[in-house]
């Protein structure tokens, strides 16, 4: 019933790829005031950071020293890509977490897809609670797949009105697209039934 929630695969196939879309962005966000979030883009494994400039590459292990230069432990990434050429698991740093959940691009993530998305967050948080180290999350460009659901789970689970959610995210690009609409309704009953069976009563139930 669920969209696809598991651990990268070590198998990775052999794709071509434009990396133009990615080198002109800020790499890594601040962290979202009050929250565990941090957004940035797609990290790049090795053999595709050589077809850019030096300045240019962002790898797992740049996105690892730009946190750790802010002083910010990194704990967990999200990657919502719909594909798994970007990098593997065994490109990402063993201090880190990694969980994939395919979302399709240019479209509102299915109701699979937000639990999923939610439950990798609460059970990230739940493990995490005597720290703070940070949930990394990323699409493409961090950007619109990634700050939907970053403001699904902030509305839903902790309870924020969606426009001080949306308001988090300045770089959005979706303020006229058919995403922000949907950000200001609430999943559906059922679907709020099964986090809160989740969260709070017998995670065996799913």
């Amino acid at each position: 019933m669920f969209s696809l929630y598991v651990l990268v695969s070590k198998q990775w196939r052999k794709s071509k790829l434009t990396v133009k879309a990615t080198e002109k962005r800020n790499a890594v966000g601040k962290r979202l005031h009050g929250t565990r979030f941090i957004a940035f883009k797609v990290p790049l494994k090795q053999s595709l950071n050589l077809h850019l400039r030096c300045s240019d590459v962002f790898g797992p292990w740049e996105l690892l020293d730009t946190m750790n230069k802010g002083n910010q432990e990194l704990g967990l990434i999200i990657d919502l890509t719909f594909t798994t050429r970007y990098y593997r698991l065994q490109d990402v740093p063993d201090s880190l977490m990694l969980i994939k959940i395919f979302t399709a691009g240019h479209e509102v993530p299915s109701d699979d897809t937000i639990l999923s998305f939610k439950r990798a967050v609460r059970r990230f948080l739940r493990d995490n609670a005597d720290n703070d180290k940070l949930i990394g999350v990323h699409c493409t460009h961090g950007l619109n797949r990634t700050g939907y659901l970053i403001c699904r789970y902030l509305i839903d689970v902790d309870g924020m009105d969606p426009k001080e959610a949306h308001r988090l995210l300045p770089n959005a690009s979706w303020e006229l697209d058919f995403r922000l609409e949907s950000l200001y309704v609430r999943s559906f009953i059922l679907l709020d039934w099964m986090v809160l069976c989740w969260l709070f009563i017998d995670p065996s139930l799913f």
